[in-house]
């Protein structure tokens, strides 16, 4: 029997981004902040499953956003979580009924790629490999740190740790560009 070990969070950090690597991150975190407000007006009917969402938005939302489908489901599942949220908070009279909630994060929670799998995101240690569309990837260096390398990353390469959900944000203020002048 293996024991994984439990580690509530990591917190990675890029490099400076170039240009090639920032404009595409952003037009994917841009489309999925447009993905889950999509969804969300999509449903003037009581939902709370993802398979019930699939049913009802899928169709008008894949050729609108042209992505993968892992990226409708893990648009979906921030959706639902919000929805549900706002539905709780609502039972106790605290937002305005009438009042939709909004996604305006600019962040984004990928779907987990197993080895095998389609999924739309991988982690790989000191990286994370996005899937876009079919044959088209965005690839994120990350800074490794000791910490980083003690805490987790050890028994992550011994199979003892096990990478959950994954947020990716973007703090254009933080984030100074670096530009590429080679190919």
């Amino acid at each position: 029997m293996m024991n994984l070990q439990s580690v509530s969070s990591a917190r990675f950090v890029t490099p400076p981004l170039t240009r090639r690597k920032l404009e595409p991150l952003n037009a994917l975190l841009n489309q999925f902040v447009e993905s889950v407000n999509f969804i969300q007006k999509c449903l003037e009917h009581s939902l709370t499953s993802r398979a019930s969402l699939h049913r009802v938005a899928c169709g008008e939302w894949k050729p609108k956003f042209n992505l993968e489908t892992h990226w409708f489901h893990s648009a979906g599942q921030v959706v639902t979580q919000m929805l549900r949220s706002w539905r709780r908070l609502r039972h106790k009279g605290q937002p305005d009924p009438g009042e939709q909630p909004v996604y305006e994060a600019r962040a984004m929670r990928p779907e987990l790629g197993a080895e095998n799998s389609s999924g739309v995101r991988r982690f790989h240690g000191n990286s994370i490999q996005i899937r876009i569309r079919l044959g088209e990837h965005l690839w994120l260096p990350l800074v490794v740190t000791k910490r980083h390398e003690l805490t987790c990353l050890q028994d992550w390469r011994r199979r003892k740790l096990k990478v959950g959900e994954i947020t990716i944000s973007v703090e254009p203020e933080k984030i100074p560009v670096q530009n590429c002048t080679g190919s």
